[in-house]
């Protein structure tokens, strides 16, 4: 699998075939002992990954600043891996093609690393689903920067609850009240930005009072 991760092989059975000898079993095996592999021990992997190889940046250098000083900037995206070609026997009746399954993969850029992974083996489900279990990794002082997937009210006013901050694009769904007509900011490379005051209820009833930015 390493070498499929880090593209030295094209597929587990080409890795298979180049190292035959010494691995000792049928490629049959092989591919049973993968179909028993969890989530979970593919998550830890990344989470043990991130936590060896930070301190080793650190250490040589290699941090770069952060986005905005004085926070723990994470940005978090779902995939977004297209329906598969090859047919599984059971499939082959069916037009569409299997879909593969949903992760949220979280990038922290100071380290320019992938921090965690949060799996899902159900392909048709929402990014917005996986948002309970980042919900459980956010600490006080981060700044998380995501798209309208991650945009349900309940996320946005935990993620306040908990001392943290986010940056992340409004979805049309999000209910939210008007405290402040639209202030002109100026203009930056990509257009220009205004901002305003909005309230929102959140699901436990409290009012959560946010800073909307709109880019033209």
């Amino acid at each position: 699998m390493r070498q499929v991760v880090f593209r030295i092989q094209p597929s587990v059975h080409a890795a298979y075939r180049a190292q035959a000898a010494q691995v000792g079993t049928s490629v049959v095996s092989v591919s049973n002992t993968l179909q028993e592999l969890e989530t979970r021990p593919s998550a830890a992997w990344v989470r043990d990954s991130a936590r060896t190889l930070e301190p080793l940046i650190e250490h040589v250098g290699g941090a770069r600043a952060s986005w905005l000083p004085g926070y723990h900037v994470k940005s978090v995206d779902g995939n977004a891996i297209e329906a598969s070609e090859p047919r599984l026997k059971e499939l082959r009746g069916v037009e569409a093609g299997a879909l593969p399954g949903k992760s949220l993969v979280v990038y922290e850029p100071a380290a320019g690393l992938v921090s965690d992974v949060f799996p899902c083996e159900d392909g048709h489900a929402q990014a917005r689903s996986l948002c309970a279990s980042v919900l459980a990794t956010v600490q006080a002082g981060d700044l998380w920067i995501a798209d309208r997937n991650c945009c349900p009210r309940e996320f946005l006013g935990d993620i306040d609850a908990r001392g943290a901050s986010f940056v992340i694009r409004e979805h049309q769904g999000l209910p939210a009240e008007m405290v402040s007509s639209l202030r002109p900011l100026g203009r930056v490379e990509t257009g220009h930005i205004a901002e305003q005051r909005v309230r929102g209820v959140e699901v436990q009833g409290g009012v959560q009072v946010l800073r909307r930015l709109r880019m033209q």
